[in-house]
C-alpha cells in the first residue's frame, strides 16, 4: 500500500472513531457523478467528473469518492466483525443484538443459525463479512 493510501485509511479510520463516519452499514447505497460537495471521508470536494456513492443512515446523508469508500468500506465491515465476536464471546443473544440494532452485524449473516449454534455449545471459528 502506497503512503497516500495508507494515509487515507488512517483519516478514514479515525472520522470513524470521531464519529464523522458511520461504523454501521447502510440499507442502500447510491452511486452518481460528483455533486461537487466535499467528500465525508478526505474533505475534498466531489468533482463533476468523479464518481461519488452516497447513502444515507438516519437523518444524515454521507457523500464518499469511490476511493474513500473503498476505503471505508472494509474498515466498516472490519468494526461490524469486531462487534460480533465481542457479542459472542461475551455470550450475548445475537438474536436480541440484531433486533436491535439490524445492520449492526452487517454482512449476510445467518442470525438464528449462528445463535442455535452458539446455543448449543458451538464455536464460530471465522466469520465472513460479504459486501451489500
Amino acid at each position: 500500500m502506497s503512503t497516500l493510501q495508507t494515509t487515507l485509511a488512517s483519516v478514514i479510520r479515525a472520522r470513524i472513531d470521531e464519529g464523522r463516519l458511520p461504523a454501521d452499514a447502510p440499507e442502500k447505497v447510491w452511486g452518481s457523478y460528483g455533486s461537487f460537495l466535499p467528500c465525508d471521508g478526505c474533505g475534498d470536494k466531489i468533482l463533476l467528473s468523479q464518481i461519488e456513492y452516497s447513502f444515507t443512515i438516519g437523518h444524515r446523508t454521507v457523500r464518499l469518492h469511490a476511493h474513500c469508500y473503498g476505503h471505508w468500506r472494509p474498515e466498516q465491515q472490519r468494526r461490524a466483525a469486531g462487534r460480533l465476536t465481542r457479542a459472542i464471546l461475551e455470550g450475548g443473544d445475537l438474536r436480541r443484538l440484531h433486533r436491535s440494532n439490524p445492520r449492526s452485524l452487517d454482512g449476510g449473516l445467518d442470525v438464528p443459525a449462528a445463535q442455535a449454534a452458539a446455543d448449543r455449545g458451538g464455536r464460530i471459528l471465522r466469520c465472513a463479512l460479504l459486501p451489500v
